[in-house]
């Protein structure tokens, strides 16, 4: 007869949810990212930057204040003339 032989899982319980935990932690990170770049970047002075406000979006130069909002649709325009034409400045 053969030995019924018994299985931990907890061991591979605990790898489950480090790598859950890795998974989330790299999500997190990459949500992150382009805010903090944004924060601790200092533009060159023909920089754009694209600010999130509670009314909207904005363009800024420095990244701390407005420059001027953008009305609706205008960025999709400006996204889609730059996918159209990736030379232009």
């Amino acid at each position: 007869m053969s030995e019924v032989e018994e299985h931990d899982v907890s061991k591979e319980l605990f790898l489950g949810i480090m790598m859950l935990m890795l998974t989330l932690g790299i999500m997190i990170l990459n949500v992150s990212q382009p805010v903090w770049r944004v924060h601790h970047h200092d533009p060159a002075v023909d920089d754009v930057i694209l600010m999130y406000t509670s009314d909207g979006k904005a363009v800024s130069a420095d990244g701390k204040s407005v420059r001027r909002m953008l009305r609706p649709g205008e960025f999709q325009r400006i996204l889609n003339g730059l996918v159209a034409d990736p030379d232009r400045n």
